[in-house]
């Protein structure tokens, strides 16, 4: 995260709390079967846009329920991601520095407008949407899942609970095709709400291969909000053009330097085509230079992972390589280094059954931070992930999740044609060795 979204944070915090969030007076985070939580972080939802506004879902019981607990300097159980990642490192999780940032306009407002005892609001000051428009997506990403990808929905949903380690019955509830948030409401929701809203983001899925996305953008265009309302939308790099239109020069340029596009990438060449499945180097780049070139902030999202830990210093220089500019954080590439936790067959604790090479993923990230090579805020996040990886994992957790590493491997290889010892040469004598500590507990 940028130094500026640091210091927002800590300025929220001194008035509202260490432990505080602004993520549930000021955020909604929605998401295809019209649920809407608090982030992205959290499934327990405070309501759904099929039988309620959105105005009628920030003041739910659940809303406030949440509220006031913040308010008391509680920690919400739905909070509970961000507390596990707090728990083993020394600083606030990113979701919840980004959610402080990303409000800290707003927060006060809204802060003031709640009343303390119950949670309830008087008005709703909205400072970022959060917007999951459906599934859709061409890509099947080692760390997802069919809630965010037909695509694995379709093709790989039995795979992936088992990367997970799920009985399939019980891995994520199936999507109907008419699974949609309604675009309408909230298009009006954001029209409505234009004079207090900052920042919108475009998750998915696939954003660009959502029609609801362009709908959206048309709008703002059209009612001349284009430098008052910031995007932010997340891709995997593969679509450029919409119904024969170039997204960038037809949609993006309007908001210049006021929007930025993260693009995701966990590793180059085999590797990243076999962690991100349907990714391709040639196109990927082709779409980053083509959005740096039109003077739009890219920046690169890299998710830490068991697959990649052992060359993701490699990745830092090869990232590094991509055209750059001076950006506002001083960070010639930007870019940020996130972790997969809870993904538990690649989750990086998976090394701990073969404690040395927990070590060489520590002597990687090491690596990476004394060479420079890598987008500028990967720095924030080394020592986080370095207290993460030696943090013991519980020992029945460990063996679930060794377990979910060979099986996930094994379906992901025996669904694609590939062959994961080919790919992953460095992580062969892993592999023996992970397996003959789980056969020694079985």
């Amino acid at each position: 995260m940028a130094k500026s979204h640091q210091e927002d944070h800590e300025r929220v915090i001194a008035k509202h709390g260490k432990r505080f969030c602004a993520a549930p007076f000021t955020s909604m985070h929605t998401l295809p079967n019209g649920d809407v939580t608090t982030c992205c972080k959290t499934r327990i939802p405070i309501g759904n846009l099929k039988t309620n506004t959105p105005e009628e879902i920030m003041n739910s019981e659940h809303a406030q329920s949440v509220r006031k607990e913040f308010l008391e300097g509680g920690m919400p159980s739905q909070c509970k991601n961000c507390w596990d990642y707090e728990a083993s490192n020394s600083k606030a999780a990113n979701n919840r520095v980004f959610s402080n940032h990303a409000a800290h306009l707003a927060v006060d407002e809204a802060v003031a407008s709640t009343d303390p005892a119950t949670g309830s609001m008087s008005k709703h000051h909205p400072a970022w949407l959060d917007l999951l428009w459906t599934n859709k997506c061409n890509f099947a990403c080692n760390g997802c899942t069919p809630e965010l990808s037909d695509t694995i929905k379709r093709k790989y949903k039995s795979t992936f609970a088992t990367i997970q380690g799920i009985p399939e019955s019980e891995y994520h509830p199936e999507l109907s095709d008419d699974d949609h948030t309604d675009n309408e409401t909230i298009i009006k929701y954001v029209l409505d709400n234009a004079d207090s809203l900052s920042m919108i983001h475009l998750n998915g899925g696939e954003p660009f291969m959502q029609e609801d996305t362009y709908l959206l953008l048309q709008e703002l265009i059209d009612r001349d909000l284009t430098q008052q309302v910031y995007i932010w939308s997340h891709t995997n790099g593969s679509i450029n053009k919409y119904k024969g239109k170039d997204i960038v020069d037809t949609y993006l340029r309007h908001w210049g330097d006021n929007c930025k596009i993260t693009m995701s990438v966990d590793g180059d060449g085999a590797r990243g085509e076999y962690i991100r499945w349907g990714w391709r180097a040639d196109k990927w780049k082709r779409t980053y230079t083509k959005i740096h070139n039109a003077g739009i902030d890219v920046s690169i999202q890299t998710c830490w992972n068991a697959l990649n830990a052992l060359h993701i210093a490699d990745h830092g220089a090869w990232l590094n390589q991509l055209p750059k500019k001076q950006l506002r954080d001083g960070a010639e590439v930007s870019g940020s280094l996130t972790v997969w936790q809870g993904h538990s067959a690649f989750d990086p604790k998976v090394f701990q059954c073969v404690p040395e090479y927990v070590e060489r993923a520590v002597d990687t990230l090491e690596r990476a931070r004394a060479s420079g090579d890598h987008p500028g805020q990967w720095a924030l996040h080394f020592d986080g992930h370095i207290n993460y990886i030696r943090n013991p994992l519980p020992e029945d957790r460990l063996i679930k999740c060794v377990a979910n590493f060979h099986n996930g491997i094994a379906a992901l290889d025996a669904d694609r044609g590939t062959d994961f010892d080919t790919v992953f040469p460095e992580l062969v004598d892993f592999r023996a060795k992970s397996l003959e500590w789980l056969n020694e507990r079985r």
